[in-house]
């Protein structure tokens, strides 16, 4: 499955859930003005990672592709690594392709599970306030993201644009990060599930 992804790639999931997680990925769209609700980055396991597992506790298989990402699953909130079959029917899936034969693409590939680990014990961050200010673009409650104020939390963008080195508090949003410039990275393209 996903045979043309490689750490580093990223990840946007326009998201089709059921029952009351339809109205909170519909607010999330609606105030993002995307259809992206989630990003994250891609791992593709080595199978030798001894320091994490994925969400089910289990080693990671070698080859298979995972997303390294802040969100909120059953019983585990935060920054986490989840089976990247987990999403396959429950969103259409956008990349947006890490360029290893450039300097910055290669160091981030090189560095993602290092600066995985290093953000693994933040917790998701749900504040309503945060989605507000993306809506309306006002940065009132965004400036704790910046860096002035240590806040254990991420929400999925954050998380994203630290992993690539845009620690911006602009990354509010999974649109942001779709839309920004970042060098060693190319454009956002439909993920074909059989490429």
């Amino acid at each position: 499955m996903y045979p043309s992804l490689k750490t580093g790639d990223l990840i946007f999931f326009d998201e089709h859930p059921s029952g009351c997680l339809r109205l909170l990925t519909s607010f999330i769209k609606c105030c993002t003005c995307s259809k992206y609700s989630h990003c994250a980055m891609v791992y593709v396991a080595r199978g030798n990672e001894k320091e994490i597992a994925d969400e089910n506790g289990y080693e990671l298989r070698q080859g298979f592709p995972y997303v390294m990402e802040s969100t909120v699953h059953s019983c585990r909130c935060g920054v986490q690594m989840t089976t990247l079959k987990y999403y396959q029917s429950r969103a259409t899936l956008y990349v947006r392709r890490v360029d290893t034969s450039t300097d910055v693409g290669d160091r981030i590939q090189r560095n993602a599970l290092e600066k995985y680990l290093r953000y693994n014990s933040y917790c998701y961050d749900p504040l309503p306030c945060d989605w507000f200010s993306v809506w309306t673009k006002c940065g009132c409650c965004m400036w704790r993201h910046s860096g002035r104020l240590h806040n254990p939390g991420l929400f999925c963008s954050a998380f994203v644009g630290r992993m690539v080195d845009l620690d911006n508090w602009e990354m509010n949003s999974a649109k942001d990060v779709a839309d920004a410039y970042i060098p060693g990275y190319g454009s956002v393209e439909v993920l074909d599930i059989r490429a």
